[in-house]
């Protein structure tokens, strides 16, 4: 037997939101993870500071990971990356809502080069106490490890925004899989771009035992493990591999911020070395089509947008333009 992966659907971003924000008010982790997106910096309950520069998820993806993490079937949860803590603080604040016992297991054995992050680790630790583990182990042993101590489909969610080379993902993928329970998701970050693209587009035309939802707006691949592996031992179905390079995002991905923009008086610029293939972080910047004003925060600033940080940008201009007047 063989075939590929069959479609999830997952709420409107609008409905996720909705859901994310409502969880704020009630978890203090989500509250104070949303609270250093919008201002670019966690601050810890002590008066301690950690800045998130380049480091940062979205909350449309912030509310993709509650809404998953919501649902997880199962009492462990898995993360390979630590970056600055935010998803792990949005999966463990959202399972503590649930009311039931869980274990969030994040692998990551470096952290940050300049030392940020271990505020948000301090913190985490502190609030979630035995709930909370972190594995400094590189995530191929790791998660192998988790494997033989926890067994297979032991986990209902497992986050993956590790190394980007095509075989680390292709390796913590295979890994997941093996601990994915049925029922369970597995979460790929930075889907716009080709070696997690590759990866998925293989799922998609192999794995008739996974259902793969659209998430486009939040840069994410999410992998729904909907029944057991039943192909056959010589199953395999060519798939499409990017023709891009490095970190080149997804045209349509471009394509559909740049309408975004549109709809709201603006244009989305990428600056000539991005064009040349220097896909670095901060190629973007958001022009208003009349003015000419660069838009980043209010400042005059030149191209120091991802495509992330962005969405983000029309995020909050929409909202502004749907709040009532006075």
């Amino acid at each position: 037997m063989g075939g590929g992966a069959h479609r999830l659907l997952t709420p409107p971003p609008e409905t996720l939101t909705a859901e994310l924000l409502d969880r704020a008010h009630r978890d203090d982790a989500i509250s104070r993870c949303l609270a250093a997106i919008d201002s670019g910096c966690f601050a810890h309950p002590d008066g301690r500071t950690d800045p998130l520069l380049n480091v940062v998820i979205s909350r449309a993806q912030a509310a993709l990971i509650s809404h998953m993490a919501h649902r997880c079937p199962s009492l462990i949860s898995v993360e390979v990356g630590f970056g600055m803590g935010s998803s792990a603080a949005i999966i463990m604040g959202t399972r503590r809502l649930s009311g039931q016992p869980f274990e969030h297991v994040v692998l990551d054995p470096f952290g940050l080069s300049d030392g940020r992050g271990v505020v948000v680790e301090s913190y985490l630790t502190e609030a979630f106490g035995a709930a909370f583990r972190r594995i400094r182990q590189s995530s191929e042993v790791g998660l192998g490890q988790l494997v033989a101590e926890s067994g297979r489909a032991s986990v209902g969610l497992v986050m993956i925004d590790g190394g980007h080379h095509f075989e680390q993902v292709v390796a913590d993928f295979v890994l997941a899989d093996r601990l994915c329970c049925v029922g369970g998701v597995i979460v790929l970050d930075d889907a716009w771009y080709p070696a997690i693209e590759a990866l998925v587009n293989y799922v998609r035309a192999n794995r008739a035992d996974y259902a793969i939802a659209d998430v486009s707006d939040a840069n994410m691949a999410v992998l729904q493990k909907v029944g057991p592996d039943r192909r056959a031992w010589s199953h395999f179905q060519p798939f499409e591999a990017p023709r891009r390079a490095d970190w080149t995002p997804s045209p349509e991905a471009e394509a559909q911020i740049a309408r975004r923009a549109r709809s709201l008086g603006l244009e989305l610029h990428k600056s000539p070395a991005a064009a040349l293939g220097d896909v670095g972080f901060g190629n973007y910047k958001l022009v208003d089509t009349v003015s000419g004003a660069v838009l980043a925060g209010g400042r005059p600033i030149e191209f120091n947008l991802t495509l992330i940080e962005a969405i983000d940008k029309l995020q909050g201009l929409e909202r502004s333009a749907d709040r009532p007047a006075g």
